[in-house]
């Protein structure tokens, strides 16, 4: 066509006339390269031991339980998120080329930026990753919780995370589009809330699971939770780091850096979370007494004391301390010591 032309425009799908493309600069793509191996070499480790969690729920004969899904779920959103960014900003996601016919009577080569589909599915993955993430804390959680309780927790750490899901689509989206100025400066303030906003609800959440131990379990004599106790202070402790790292990354320049942090912070809250749930499967299945009063057994006698010792064994999920348990297998001795020995196991919804 002899009268063909080409143009570099914006526009697009739900794209600003007025869009600009801004290629990340060589310093800021050595950076990015850097997080993204570092997220690929973390990838490898989540996989290898989600794998193995999967075939120990299969040889349990539930493999396609709800911790099992989340956390496949949670590993495939947090790698879309990764492999998306780093194409787009790279440039392996490049501009489309469309061919428009009868334009002004002309015909046009136009290169289009759909930058909308680009940001759309890392959101749409991001929604996933963050809505998996906490349903996995609190999976932990709901072990040492009423079953009715539990599900409350969920609802509401759900609701609240959708809340910062729309709000996403409604704030972040049309700002990294362009619509306007006001858009974008919203997005500067709204990105720290957002973040913040996680920060706190990971750490109560976590918080949370800490006071449980400590009050349900160690307080009744269950010495052998110390570990966990202290373990999951220190996973705590490193996952928040994380969300800090997050959060200085909105400081970086460029305006789609920080985006790349994605992957890396989720997968190893991931592989964090996965580590807890293996220590306290070791835990729930070692030998576990609960011991009051004196710590040395007292003489029994015919008249004043008597013992009784059951193994306490039930399938499914369970949850420590159980009152209930004190109707089944238990070991009493009267004089001013009870010991309760009991041996249990524990799977994830």
């Amino acid at each position: 066509m002899a009268n063909e032309t080409d143009e570099m425009q914006g526009g697009g799908f739900l794209v600003s006339k007025n869009f600009e493309a801004k290629a990340p600069s060589a310093s800021e793509m050595n950076v990015i390269s850097i997080i993204f191996g570092f997220g690929l070499a973390v990838a490898m480790f989540t996989a290898a031991t989600a794998g193995q969690q999967t075939l120990d729920a299969r040889r349990r004969g539930k493999m396609f339980t709800t911790y099992t899904i989340m956390i496949w779920a949670e590993w495939i959103s947090a790698m879309c998120i990764g492999l998306i960014t780093y194409m787009w900003l790279s440039g392996a996601i490049k501009a489309r080329l469309v061919f428009l016919s009868s334009v002004l009577c002309a015909h046009k080569l136009i290169y289009r930026y759909d930058s909308f589909w680009v940001f759309f599915f890392i959101l749409f993955f991001w929604t996933i990753s963050l809505q998996c993430i906490l349903q996995i804390i609190i999976n932990r959680i709901s072990v040492l919780m009423v079953r009715k309780n539990a599900v409350r927790l969920k609802i509401i750490v759900c609701l609240l995370t959708l809340v910062i899901n729309i709000s996403a689509f409604l704030v972040w989206l049309p700002a990294l589009l362009q619509i306007n100025e006001t858009w974008m400066t919203i997005n500067v303030h709204w990105d720290r809330a957002e973040k913040a906003c996680f920060l706190v609800m990971d750490g109560g959440l976590n918080a949370y699971f800490i006071y449980l131990v400590r009050t349900k379990l160690i307080a009744n004599g269950l010495q052998k939770y110390n570990r966990l106790f202290y373990f999951n202070i220190s996973m705590s402790m490193l996952s928040l780091s994380l969300d800090c790292i997050l959060i200085g990354s909105i400081f970086l320049p460029g305006p789609y850096v920080n985006v790349q942090f994605y992957t890396l912070t989720y997968l190893l809250k991931l592989y964090i979370e996965m580590n807890i749930t293996i220590l306290i499967g070791k835990i729930v299945k070692s030998t576990t007494t609960i011991s009051f009063g004196a710590s040395k057994a007292a003489p029994l006698s015919a008249t004043n004391d008597y013992q009784l010792n059951i193994m306490a064994r039930r399938n499914g999920r369970m949850r420590l301390p159980d009152e209930e348990l004190a109707k089944d297998n238990s070991t009493f001795t009267v004089e001013e010591r009870i010991t309760k020995t009991v041996d249990t196991d524990i799977t994830h919804d």
